[in-house]
This record gives C-alpha cells, sequence and structure tokens, in this order.
C-alpha cells in the first residue's frame, strides 16, 4: 500500500502530488515529490486480499480495511492497535 497526497483543487495536475517517503528518526512522515522515492505504508506480500479505503464524515478522516487470509479469526488476525496519525 502506498500513499499520495494533493491539494484537492490540484487532483489534475500530477506535479501537485507528494508520495509518502517513510518515516524519520522521529516517526514524522517524509513526502516526496518524485513518485520512484516513494515507500510502502504496508506490506505483507502474498499474504494479503486487496484492500479498500472509504471515507468516514462523521470522523472526517479515511479509513483502510486489509483483509489477510491467513488468519483463523473471520474479522482478520489481532493485532495491538496502531496509531499512523502522524502521517496524515
Amino acid at each position: 500500500m502506498v500513499l499520495a497526497r494533493f491539494v484537492k483543487k490540484r487532483i489534475r495536475e500530477r506535479n501537485a502530488y507528494q508520495f509518502f517517503g517513510g518515516l524519520d528518526a522521529g516517526g514524522a512522515a517524509n513526502w516526496m515529490n518524485d513518485i520512484a522515492a516513494r515507500k510502502p505504508v504496508f506490506e505483507h506480500k502474498g499474504m494479503c486480499y486487496r484492500g479498500g479505503v472509504t471515507y468516514s464524515s462523521g470522523l472526517e478522516r479515511y479509513l483502510w480495511c486489509q483483509i489477510h487470509p491467513d488468519s483463523p479469526h473471520k474479522q482478520g488476525p489481532l493485532f495491538p492497535r496502531h496509531s499512523i496519525s502522524n502521517v496524515f
């Protein structure tokens, strides 16, 4: 999963896009103009179904769901909760 961001009114301008380039030593997101410098936000090769993203107007946030086929639980594997709010 890779992330890109842009100003809404500039969605048609390719040079307005920035790509997630990993986290710095302090845990803050690095945003890159060069698509070749992008880094995945999540990676689990061969062990995931296609994910989905939806916007929650109540939370005013985009939510991402990733399903792992190797879990014995119908809701997927149980992981500790992690926050990536500093990325956005």
